[in-house]
Formats: C-alpha cells, sequence, structure tokens
C-alpha cells in the first residue's frame, strides 16, 4: 500500500509475510540521501557544463530532461525511497570528476573520478560495466597515469563494499543481490523492441532527450565526451538484455523463484508497464552524461559556442 511522507515517521512497518520491520529512521535516511543528491545533482552538472561550454551553457537541460520524463516524475514524486534519486546525484558528482580529471590532468583529480565513478557501482550495480568501458577506453588510449589513478580510486569503494560485506554477512565476498534467477541475461526480440521502441514502454519515447543526448556524445569529437557515450550505450545494452523472469510468466499468478516470490502480470498490458518502469528507470542515472551530449548537439545544430572560456 502507499504510504505518505507525512506517515512514516516516528513509525515502523511490519514487512509480513516477508518477516522483518522497516524501520522509519532508515526510511527517513534514505528519502533525505535521495532528495538532497538530486539538487545537489543539478547544481553539479551546471558546473559540469560550465566547465566545458560557454554561455549558453545549457543549465536548464538537465532539469528538462526531469519534467519530459513521465519515469523519472514517478521516481521523483511517488517512490523516492528507491536508489534511483540517489544514483542520479552520484552519477552527476561521476560525471563531473570525470570532467574535471580529464581538464586538468591532475592526480587527485583522477584519482576523485575513480572513487566516483566507484560509488555509482555502489548504488547501481550495473555500473560497474560503464567504469569498464572507462577502463578500456584509457587503455586503448594509452593514457597509463589517468588508469592508474583511476583504478587506484575506486578501490576505495572497492573495499567499502567488502567492509561492509564482512560485517554484516561475516563474508567479504556475499553477492545476495544476486541471488536467485530474477534477471535473466539473454537477446529475446520482442523484450529489446518493448524496451527500445515500443511507443508504451520504449526508452525513445519515455527518455527521448536521455537517448538523444547519448547520440550528441557518439557525435562528439572530444575523447571524454565519446568515451562517456560508448559506456552509456553499452549499459543500454546491458538493460534490453537483462530480461526479468517475469516476462516469462505472464498471467501465471504469484511464483516462487529461487526462494523468491515473485507477483506475475495478469496480462501483456501490465508487463509492458512493468518494462516502461524498469528500463526507463535504469537508464536515468545516464541523464547527467546525456546532458552534455545534448549540448553538444546545440554546438552542430545551432551554431552554439564550443569551447569554454575557463
Amino acid at each position: 500500500m502507499p504510504v505518505r511522507v507525512n506517515e512514516i515517521f516516528f513509525r515502523n512497518f511490519d514487512l509480513q509475510p516477508m518477516g522483518g520491520f522497516l524501520r522509519w529512521r532508515i526510511l527517513a535516511g534514505m528519502l533525505l540521501t535521495g532528495y538532497a543528491l538530486f539538487f545537489g545533482g543539478l547544481l553539479i552538472s551546471a558546473r559540469t557544463l560550465a566547465i566545458l561550454f560557454p554561455a549558453p551553457r545549457g543549465d536548464s537541460l538537465l532539469p528538462l530532461s526531469v519534467i519530459t520524463s513521465m519515469v523519472f516524475m514517478h521516481n521523483l514524486i511517488q517512490t523516492p525511497a528507491y536508489a534511483t534519486l540517489t544514483a542520479f546525484g552520484v552519477s552527476c558528482l561521476a560525471t563531473y570528476c570525470w570532467v574535471q580529471a580529464w581538464e586538468s590532468g591532475l592526480g587527485r583529480a583522477q584519482f576523485a573520478s575513480g572513487i566516483a565513478m566507484g560509488m555509482l557501482v555502489l548504488v547501481r550495480l550495473e555500473a560497474v560495466i560503464l567504469c569498464a568501458v572507462l577502463g578500456l577506453g584509457l587503455l586503448l588510449m594509452r593514457r597509463w597515469r589517468f588508469l592508474g589513478w583511476f583504478v587506484l580510486g575506486g578501490l576505495i569503494p572497492l573495499a567499502l563494499l567488502l567492509t561492509y560485506n564482512m560485517n554484516q554477512f561475516g563474508n567479504p565476498f556475499h553477492a545476495g543481490i544476486l541471488r536467485g534467477n530474477m534477471n535473466i541475461l539473454t537477446f529475446e526480440r520482442d523484450f529489446v523492441f518493448a524496451g527500445l521502441l515500443a511507443p508504451r514502454s520504449g526508452l525513445v519515447w519515455y527518455s527521448a532527450l536521455n537517448m538523444l543526448g547519448l547520440v550528441g556524445l557518439w557525435v562528439s569529437h572530444e575523447a571524454r565526451l565519446k568515451m562517456l557515450g560508448w559506456g552509456a550505450w553499452v549499459l543500454v545494452a546491458l538493460v534490453l538484455l537483462r530480461v526479468p523472469v517475469m516476462f516469462y510468466c505472464v498471467g501465471k499468478g504469484a511464483q516462487t523463484i529461487s526462494d523468491v516470490a515473485i507477483t506475475c502480470p495478469p496480462d501483456w498490458n501490465a508487463l509492458r508497464q512493468l518494462i516502461r518502469f524498469d528500463v526507463n528507470r535504469y537508464v536515468i542515472p545516464l541523464a547527467p552524461f546525456s546532458v552534455l551530449g545534448l549540448r553538444t548537439l546545440l554546438t552542430k545544430v545551432l551554431k552554439f559556442p564550443e569551447k569554454s572560456n575557463e
């Protein structure tokens, strides 16, 4: 049942039949963290644009991406306790650190970019493939110094994860998030079409500015932006190949898969709604990247000034 924000304080929620309690302090902490990182991310993104572009920088592009995305607005208003807003804010910081690392060439900035990208992985596990693509890009470009600092910075979030796992589960390599067969990595033509092109669920309709911005990163002549674009598109591909098990049990009611209880969609319309909210939610952390691509497209199409004076 939906719970309003003003109803969560000083009240713990019994999670029967799953067991356990959701404590109001934890829920309030999640809300405050998510909203703080969301609004902070908007400010950080404006700073990133200021590093790369002169006026008009396009500070309104990221808020415009938010309000034109129904799924983003759903997460902002109806499900703010999800990790989505937190992932968005951390991604804004990671984008800033990445751009600053290229701009300054300083070891500490490159080290910070590794930390920030690693923190993004802690919030959204699938972002590990983004880090892998960026690291591979640095390797292919023979940016050895940058690569070394980037990897070294990424070891700090990894150490935090291992320490947390050891304290919580007694095993530093605990991977409970991967338990069960809730997602299957495979190519399903209908799922790819529904996630990318279908009018009721596809990314090109419900995350239109995000997708357009990622195209802009691809056509950029700057390596730092093009690498973000490649990483983002690989992550989009992963999202389209990660098929939820609910795709295979439409109309079959409640199911238990690897000790995980799920409710199957009653019909294909409900499945399309599930795909719409999941696929478009997973690409929200790419919005800070795509904004740089949108500004690049404005440079090429409307002849906006190309280089920042900073």
